[in-house]
């Protein structure tokens, strides 16, 4: 048996050190990454759940008001770019009816923060590795 679900994937980042010989690199940024989506559900009622997920929205970057030198950043800061995600996981049913554990692997893949360098590639992989507990209503 197969099941399908939509999504909404939310994933937050915090402050992020940047290493650069470039002293007009920020110090740090943040990223919000908000991907709508669809899953596929393998053996949905099972207690092991495998699936795979894709789908695709926005990115924010929050660059720092400090360079990687110390001094203030004048540069521009705030970067919004589209993102596509996509990974898979395995939800653990428990005996309780109402409650269940997730472990997950997700790529947002998305455009760069703007870090006031020049950088060979146009996208970046923002890989995330994550787990938590399932309430089913």
């Amino acid at each position: 048996m197969i099941g399908f679900a939509l999504e909404v994937p939310f994933v937050a980042i915090p402050s992020q050190d940047v290493r650069s010989s470039s002293s007009f690199a920020p110090r740090n940024y943040a990223s919000i990454f908000i991907t709508p989506g669809f899953r596929v559900i393998l053996a949905p009622n099972s207690k092991f759940s495998p699936w795979a997920a894709a789908g695709g929205g926005y990115a924010r970057f929050a660059e720092s008001t400090t360079l990687v030198n110390g001094s203030p950043n004048t540069f521009k800061t705030g970067t919004n770019k589209g993102a596509l995600q996509y990974g898979g996981g395995v939800d653990f049913k428990t005996p309780f009816p109402l409650l269940g554990f997730r472990g997950e692997i997700r790529d947002f893949y998305s455009g760069q923060p703007r870090l006031n360098v020049a950088r060979s590639l146009s996208g970046q992989h923002n890989i995330i590795v994550s787990g938590g507990i399932i309430v089913h209503f």
